[in-house]
């Protein structure tokens, strides 16, 4: 794969290698192949957007916010893209995570993931706490076991609104069905 990368350093090309090393565990070669390349192709979007998707992917959320803001200042980035650099940046307890988690919602009011994040945001910094706690219920006719990461998030909303046998409720079905999330 490495010769057919070096033949022909097309965008594609040029991810499979990336996906290849990282598979391999050789992380730094693989981010540091990605950077050179977008440094000789800076308008390649998709790439960009692929490897901000890594940088999150592996945790580096300073690495992809940079990315992710370029994409949003060109504006070429849809909601989804809105979505993880507000959680990127909230990762990070950057203040603007709330307005590109707005943006995200704005683009795209039926995007899921970004109704989540938004709704984490106010709840976790406490900004609005009723108003993310709000947002979850209106989509909280989702399947548990499909999301059980959004059914912790209001859980803790509720929780933060007082609402503690809710709460406890919510959490003790994430726990007896024996859902795994991240959070």
């Amino acid at each position: 794969m490495a010769s057919a990368f070096k033949l022909a350093p097309t965008p594609q090309w040029t991810l499979r290698y990336i996906q290849a090393l990282l598979a391999n565990g050789q992380t730094d070669k693989a981010f540091t192949t990605a950077e050179s390349w977008l440094k000789e192709h800076p308008q390649s979007h998709g790439f960009r957007r692929q490897l901000a998707d890594y940088y999150l992917n592996h945790g580096n959320y300073g690495r992809a916010s940079r990315h992710y803001v370029r994409l949003a200042d060109e504006e070429v980035a849809d909601s989804e893209t809105l979505n993880n650099l507000a959680w990127a940046l909230h990762q990070t307890d950057d203040a603007q995570a709330l307005e590109y988690a707005e943006r995200a919602v704005a683009s795209a009011d039926n995007n899921i993931n970004a109704i989540d994040t938004l709704a984490w945001i106010l709840i976790d910094t406490g900004r609005d706490p009723r108003r993310g706690t709000e947002l979850l219920r209106a989509v909280n006719d989702i399947p548990d076991a499909l999301y059980p990461t959004m059914q912790y998030h209001l859980a803790v909303g509720l929780e933060k609104l007082g609402e503690r046998r809710a709460a406890v409720n919510i959490l003790s079905g994430i726990v007896n069905n024996n859902h795994r999330f991240t959070d």
